[in-house]
């Protein structure tokens, strides 16, 4: 190309980039805090500590957590402790009942104490109790007043049929563990969601800033283009009307250059919605300058290598393996309710018992001894030894004591009691049960047809990601070389009609195919970018590619 072609060009865009300076577009809403160069890794970083679905989904896990706790405290210890105290003041419809004026007062303390463990590993439940009562009374027919008892009682329960291999509590267990898996697997799919539209907003706003470059650019040529024109037209080389034309076709490249705008603002928003954790942060105000540089390209490997390792990889076949666990374990659950309640019990206890003599002699001894003294009498007459009176108030020496006796009572053997026997429990037909068993086979058909609807779903995705990864390579190769061609093509038809052998219109169109090219450069190197991060996305190395390594919850 000529020197002098050479000189023309270079002033035609100096004069345009020029014009530029001094026609700057109106300040953005909202964007007054100054510029922030923001790289890629950084609004990664950000998005993960800042994101609130994100934080949302690590809340998530932590509930999870909790839920396990809650359902393992069906296991936990239990201790009971009842002291009490109770007067009881009772009428009685018989002198046999021992209120010579109609009624009974008793008084009685409580100082019961019980353990209770249900055993994970059976099912069953294991239980003790020590039971303390002091009992004073006016009855005249009880002996010890005031009197200690003490009990203790082993009680051993287990299940032979339902409840042996699993129960409620065991089942609630496994499953709520199970969701601690399925949340954490929430978790990861949330932050490589996030990680994605991150990417996504940010190669966006990368290519709504260089797309109103280009659009401020094609507004310098169309101004300096009407200018140039002026200047013709005034030394009479150009007809006046080519001057309403360029106006129209700077006004319209005006309007396109605000559009531009306006979407570099809903971009950077977009961006700065996923970075922000509060309305009043500090990103809002900023205008961000994404920093310059592609993603590395990654690797490719064969569509079926491809489709293997993401099988493999994938959270959402990860979670649905979860959902199949919690679903296995409701059928076992649904499956063991079916059965007949047959369980074994079996006990021990011994008891203890003393207290104090009350005074004085019982009242069938008393009636008697009228009857006694007489006999007696006709005896002596008859040289006859006398009849003792009967009592019904002498017991054991054993008996009599305070509440040490009574403990020391309940140790021995003589005072206890057995018991072993089954308690059994059978619904007959039992509907619901095996209705509940129905469903869980029922959903798991469902989990199945799920499975095989989104392997299919994942394979259609690589194929989509590898497909685009190739495309947006050839089309950035394509549209670099278009642009190539159409700046030499824009500047021979801007030499040309400096010398008089083309027209505004071609010029016009030229520079128009030359923004187009341009943006549509710009596009296929941020589709490259944004195949990039759907290849990763659509093999499950997402994580793996940024180094970010998950802590396991369990």
């Amino acid at each position: 190309m000529p020197l002098r072609t050479c000189f023309v060009l270079s002033l035609f865009f100096c004069q345009a980039f020029a014009a530029a300076q001094q026609a700057p577009l109106s300040p953005r809403v909202g964007v007054s805090g100054g510029e922030k160069p923001l790289g890629l890794p950084e609004a990664v970083e950000t998005a993960l500590r800042n994101n609130l679905d994100v934080e949302i989904e690590r809340l998530n896990v932590e509930l999870a957590q909790q839920a396990v706790r809650s359902a393992q405290g069906a296991f936990d210890l239990t201790l009971t402790y009842a002291p009490g105290f109770e007067d009881l003041h009772q009428p009685v419809s018989s002198v046999l009942q021992g209120g010579a004026s109609g009624i009974v007062n008793d008084r009685y303390l409580t100082n019961d104490f019980s353990v209770r463990q249900k055993l994970p590993s059976t099912g069953g439940e294991v239980s003790f109790r020590f039971d303390n009562t002091r009992q004073s009374t006016d009855n005249a027919f009880v002996t010890l007043s005031p009197y200690f008892q003490s009990e203790m009682l082993l009680q051993f329960t287990q299940p032979l049929l339902r409840g042996r291999s699993t129960d409620r509590d065991r089942n609630q267990i496994l499953v709520r563990q199970t969701n601690v898996t399925l949340s954490q697997q929430a978790f990861e799919a949330r932050v490589i969601e996030t990680l994605t539209d991150v990417q996504r907003a940010y190669w966006e706003l990368v290519f709504a800033r260089r797309d109103l470059d280009v659009r401020e650019e094609s507004v310098t040529l169309a101004r300096t283009q009407l200018e140039l024109n002026r200047r013709m037209v005034e030394g009479g080389s150009l007809a006046r009307m080519e001057i309403p034309a360029s106006e129209a076709e700077l006004e319209r490249r005006r309007e396109e250059s605000f559009a531009a705008q306006e979407a570099v603002t809903r971009t950077e928003n977009r961006l700065k919605t996923l970075l922000s954790n509060e309305r009043e942060s500090g990103w809002w105000p900023l205008e961000i300058i994404p920093a310059e540089g592609d993603s590395p390209m990654p690797p490719l490997m064969p569509l079926a290598d491809a489709v293997e390792m993401s099988m493999s990889r994938r959270v959402e076949l990860r979670s649905l393996n979860s959902e199949t666990e919690i679903n296995e374990l409701d059928r076992q659950f649904r499956a063991d309710q079916t059965k007949p309640r047959v369980d074994l019990v079996a006990s021990y206890g011994q008891i203890g018992l003393a207290g104090s003599s009350r005074p004085g002699e019982d009242p069938l001894s008393g009636l008697n001894e009228p009857l006694y003294a007489r006999i007696n009498e006709l005896s002596e007459s008859q040289n006859l030894p006398p009849l003792q009176v009967p009592s019904f108030s002498d017991l054991p020496r054993s008996l009599v004591g305070n509440y040490g006796s009574a403990l020391g009572n309940m140790f021995e053997p003589k005072y206890r009691v057995v018991r072993a026997g089954l308690e059994i429990d059978f619904t007959h037909r039992n509907r619901a049960a095996q209705a509940e068993l129905a469903r869980a086979l029922i959903e798991r058909r469902r989990l199945g047809a799920n499975r095989e609807r989104l392997v299919q779903q994942i394979q259609a995705e690589v194929r989509n990601a590898l497909q685009s990864l190739q495309t947006a390579r050839q089309r950035l190769a394509a549209a670099r070389a278009a642009v190539a061609a159409r700046r030499e093509r824009l500047e021979s038809e801007a030499f040309m009609f400096e010398k008089g052998a083309s027209t505004n219109f071609l010029v016009q169109t030229r520079q128009n195919e030359y923004s187009a090219a341009r943006a549509s450069e710009v596009r296929a190197r941020v589709d490259l970018n944004l195949a990039v991060a759907e290849y990763h996305r659509a093999t499950g190395v997402t994580l793996e590619n940024w180094g970010i390594t998950l802590p396991d919850s369990r």
